[in-house]
């Protein structure tokens, strides 16, 4: 009895090479779809970590009659020095250290503190949701370690300055006293109203 099946033919070289091709293309063309993703993913979290820490100074603040932590004090340990930054005041309130840092940063702290807030009172601020609190930040320190403290971007910038580092395609996020974030260019947050100064 003969049968009416075809006989098997096994995928030939070519098949192989032409599957294979197609396969590099479409890889080739979702790569960049695939790494604006990630990067959009990234803002969305420094963004979220951000608001968290807008949170963190709003406990700060009411369990500090409204007042705000400064970017950095030190003080005497019986004949050395002690350090305590931003970040160590709102420890209690965050619990946990992966909120000070953008995922698109190598510091630790990816996040600079406004020098012009050192001291301020929350009553005291004229225009909380249009003053800059912090911010992702661009300095290092020269033996390296990530700086805390953040200033205006006034040009001609110093050297040695921690400014808004727009890491985001050109933006940098923004946390502001009243607890918003906004990504920005960080020229912006100077003109036409300056977004700095407390008063």
């Amino acid at each position: 009895m003969r049968s009416n099946s075809l006989p098997r033919r096994g995928v030939t070289l070519i098949e192989i090479l032409v599957v294979l091709g197609v396969i590099c293309i479409l890889a080739a063309l979702l790569a960049p779809a695939l790494s604006q993703a990630r990067e959009a993913g990234r803002k969305v979290d420094c963004i979220s970590r951000l608001r968290q820490l807008g949170l963190a100074l709003q406990l700060y603040a009411q369990e500090h009659d409204g007042g705000l932590p400064n970017h950095y004090y030190r003080y005497d340990l019986g004949g050395r020095w002690g350090a305590h930054y931003w970040n160590d005041s709102l420890h209690p309130y965050v619990r946990s250290y992966v909120v000070i840092r953008c995922p698109d940063s190598d510091c630790v702290r990816g996040y600079g503190y406004n020098v012009l807030l050192n001291f301020a009172k929350m009553d005291g601020i004229a225009r909380p949701s249009s003053t800059v609190i912090m911010a992702d930040n661009t300095g290092r320190y020269p033996d390296g370690q990530c700086v805390v403290h953040l200033f205006p971007p006034v040009l001609p910038l110093k050297a040695g300055e921690s400014y808004p580092d727009p890491r985001h395609h050109g933006m940098a996020n923004f946390l502001f006293v009243d607890g918003h974030t906004k990504p920005l260019k960080p020229e912006s947050t100077l003109s036409p109203e300056d977004m700095w100064s407390p008063h």
